[in-house]
C-alpha cells in the first residue's frame, strides 16, 4: 500500500519513536537500583535525544512542506510504535531490576532492532519517492544498534 505516508510524516514518526525510546530508557533507569545501570540508561536517553535532533534536522533538510499529523493519525502511530517497536515492558523492568549490564544491552539492542523492522515496514507504505528518507532513518537506527552491539562485545 505505497503512498500511505509522506517522508515528512515518516520523520514525524521517527521523532515520536525517539521520544518513546527516551521515556522507555528513563523508566528503566528509574526501575533499576544499580548505579551502573542507571548511568547506562541515562546515556541511552541522551543518545535518543541526539537522534531526535538529528531526525529534526533531516526532516528540515528533506525539503518537504512540514504539516503536523492530526491527533487521530498521531494516536495510531503511537499505538503502532507501542505494539511493534517497544520490547515487553514487564520483561524490560525485570531486566532493569536484575542489574545485568549485558542483559540491559541486549534489551537495548532488541529495541533498536525492532525499530529497524518497524521502519522497514514503514518504507513499504510511504510514497515511492520518499522511500529514501525512510532508508536514511533505518541506517541511523542500524548504526545506533551497532554501537550497542560493540559495547556488548567489550564486556
Amino acid at each position: 500500500m505505497p503512498g500511505l505516508y509522506t517522508a515528512d510524516e515518516a520523520f514525524q514518526i521517527a521523532l515520536e519513536m525517539e521520544e518513546t525510546g527516551q521515556l522507555f530508557y528513563e523508566a528503566l533507569a528509574g526501575g533499576s537500583g544499580h548505579k551502573e545501570l542507571v548511568d547506562f540508561f541515562h546515556r541511552l536517553v541522551t543518545m535518543e535525544r541526539e537522534h531526535y535532533r538529528k531526525f529534526q534536522k533531516l526532516r528540515q533538510e528533506y525539503g518537504q512542506p512540514q504539516r503536523p499529523m492530526g491527533f487521530e493519525q498521531l494516536d495510531r502511530v503511537q499505538e503502532l510504535i507501542a505494539a511493534k517497536a517497544i520490547p515487553d515492558r514487564a520483561h524490560a523492568q525485570q531486566v532493569a531490576r536484575q542489574g545485568s549490564l549485558a542483559a540491559s544491552l541486549e534489551l537495548a539492542i532488541l529495541m533498536e532492532d525492532l525499530s529497524v523492522d518497524f521502519y522497514a515496514a514503514l518504507r513499504e507504505v510511504v510514497q515511492p519517492a520518499d522511500a529514501k528518507a525512510v532508508s536514511t532513518i533505518i541506517e541511523e537506527e542500524r548504526q545506533h544498534a551497532q554501537l550497542l552491539r560493540n559495547a556488548l562485545m567489550q564486556l
